[in-house]
């Protein structure tokens, strides 16, 4: 059916087409930053933003960065900067996830942020405004909703 449909970009999310490109060349991209671009800026990274992982790509030959959240945030902001970026997220995870049981309106920026990292498996996104727009909701709701227990003490189950 879908072939049928004659339309050049579903051929992308073909599974033979995803075996035969391996995945759009992505792994290969992956293989190239854990084994060039990681290791030759282990610390402090190529550089906040896709430009600058493009430029050291395209001047080792590569078309552009791996498209993957994990890879390219430890490529553009190294060891240190991805340091501080787990531990920012893994703060807000932990408020939203220990309070989501006794307010009910944690749980839109907690779906909101798994949309984000299945997305991010395949994308760059932590540098894009959907990604940090459940942490702003979880700082709204922690901040508003904090002072009046009769709203959010209802239980889930």
């Amino acid at each position: 059916f879908i072939s049928a449909l004659n339309l050049p970009f579903i051929s992308r999310f073909t599974v033979a087409d995803v075996m035969d490109t391996r995945g759009g060349t992505r792994f290969d991209l992956i293989d190239f930053a854990i084994h060039y671009t990681i290791p030759q800026h282990f610390w402090m990274g190529c550089g906040l933003g896709g430009i600058n992982v493009y430029a050291y790509a395209n001047s080792c030959g590569v078309a552009h960065s791996a498209h993957n959240i994990i890879i390219d945030t430890f490529s553009q902001i190294g060891f240190i900067g991805f340091l501080l970026y787990s531990l920012f997220i893994y703060k807000f995870l932990k408020v939203a996830i220990g309070k989501c049981r006794s307010c009910v309106f944690y749980m839109l920026p907690l779906m909101m942020l798994t949309a984000s990292f299945v997305n991010g498996m395949g994308e760059t996104i932590f540098n894009l405004f959907y990604f940090w727009i459940p942490f702003a909701l979880i700082n709204l709701i922690n901040n508003n909703y904090g002072e009046y227990p009769s709203v959010y003490t209802r239980p889930l189950y």
